[in-house]
């Protein structure tokens, strides 16, 4: 009995090479696609909005004007990747059956974070190029020229602090759950030792 109980309490602790094989873990796909879903729609909508800065024709040979392009094409490049890396990644991860799906996504979790950087990478590049457009743009009042830098700045600011808070205070995001058998199977262990702790006779 002890020997089974000590089985089920260490299947949850098997290497990371061999977790996803039926070892303690499987992934909730359906989370997961979720979260690849919003992180491309929400990169697509910002690469648009970041392309349509684009489209003023050839770029004067000023700081603020080459700044502002530069941090549009980043955002635009960066969002565009973020979209269709999520994409791929979103079509493997809904196709794959059940039981490959889960050590595919241990195997490849760097690259499932990926689409994220890119996409957070992608807003703050468009949100700096938009304080630079309008310092640019309102030269001539300077009391909205630094109301709309001040009002910039903190967006950018806050992003930035989001990030930290909920990175900082809370657990790293887990698409991966207990497999529902050995979850049983801890359970009925977990009420056996119960039993065999008040009555110590059925142990001996």
């Amino acid at each position: 009995m002890k020997g089974r109980q000590q089985k089920m309490m260490t299947a949850h602790h098997d290497p990371p090479g061999k977790q996803g094989q039926g070892n303690g873990v499987e992934l909730d796909r359906e989370r997961l696609c979720n979260d690849i879903l919003n992180t491309s729609v929400m990169a697509a909508l910002l690469g648009g909005f970041a392309l349509g800065n684009l489209q003023g024709g050839k770029v004067a040979d000023e700081f603020l004007d080459l700044a502002i392009y530069m941090c549009n094409v980043i955002a635009v490049h960066a969002c565009t990747c973020s979209c269709l890396m999520s994409a791929f990644l979103y079509q493997k991860a809904n196709g794959l059956p059940e039981a490959d799906v889960t050590a595919w996504a241990l195997k490849n979790k760097w690259m499932l974070t990926i689409p994220m950087h890119k996409f957070a990478g992608g807003c703050v590049c468009y949100l700096i190029s938009v304080v630079l457009l309008s310092f640019r743009d309102l030269e001539g009042n300077l009391a909205a020229r630094y109301m709309a830098m001040v009002v910039g700045i903190m967006s950018v600011m806050m992003v930035f602090a989001t990030a930290i808070y909920i990175n900082t205070t809370s657990r790293p995001n887990n698409f991966f759950k207990v497999a529902e058998q050995d979850e049983t199977e801890m359970l009925v262990g977990a009420s056996q030792a119960a039993g065999n702790s008040d009555n110590p006779a059925a142990s001996i």
